[in-house]
């Protein structure tokens, strides 16, 4: 009888070798079930995150609701590689008086060059707005003077009188571009 307690004992022990090792494999195939798991979690998690910051670059500055609206009569003609768009400087009945001052401005990422333009009060402005790089446009707000936006390597220009004397902001309304210093000015003598 010693022999099968014995025996009972070795396969006893054996059968607690089998079970452990049992054990280690489901707990390694559990674990690496469970790495599989956070790295989807961990993907999906930094999918959502680059379509929200997405979404956020893609929405424009929303526009000034303190402007009373006045009626633009626009007039779009084919010009060379843009168009061009005639908008009154003010709603004066004043006539054009001064010669044509043009003026080519180029934009880059959060820059125009020249940033500062200096015109007299009467003079026919003609702005040729060249997008160098990125997706920018030029808007002059006081003299309700705009552009549409404009994708890099095309260009636009605008037309039109400066019938009142002061310094103006033209600027890129696109995303964020004016706060990080996409702006010049604009001095009516």
């Amino acid at each position: 009888m010693r022999r099968k307690k014995s025996r009972s004992r070795r396969d006893s022990v054996y059968i607690v070798q089998e079970n452990v090792k049992v054990v280690k494999i489901f707990a390694k195939n559990n674990e690496s079930s469970i790495i599989k798991t956070m790295k989807k979690i961990i993907i999906a998690i930094v999918v959502i995150i680059v379509i929200i910051l997405v979404w956020f670059y893609s929405q424009s500055t929303p526009p000034d609701t303190n402007v009373t609206p006045t009626p633009i009569t626009t007039d779009t003609t084919p010009v060379g590689e843009g168009t061009l768009t005639t908008l009154p400087a003010s709603t004066t009945d004043a006539s054009p008086t001064g010669p044509v001052k043009e003026f080519t401005v180029i934009s880059s990422n959060f820059s125009f060059t020249p940033n500062t333009l200096e015109v007299k009060q009467g003079d026919i402005v003609k702005i040729t707005f060249k997008n160098a790089n990125g997706f920018h446009d030029f808007k002059i707000d006081e003299l309700q003077v705009a552009t549409k936006q404009i994708k890099s390597g095309e260009s636009e220009t605008v037309q039109f009188v400066v019938n009142k004397t002061g310094t103006f902001e033209y600027y890129c309304s696109v995303g964020n571009h004016r706060a990080m210093g996409m702006k010049g000015t604009l001095t009516v003598k």
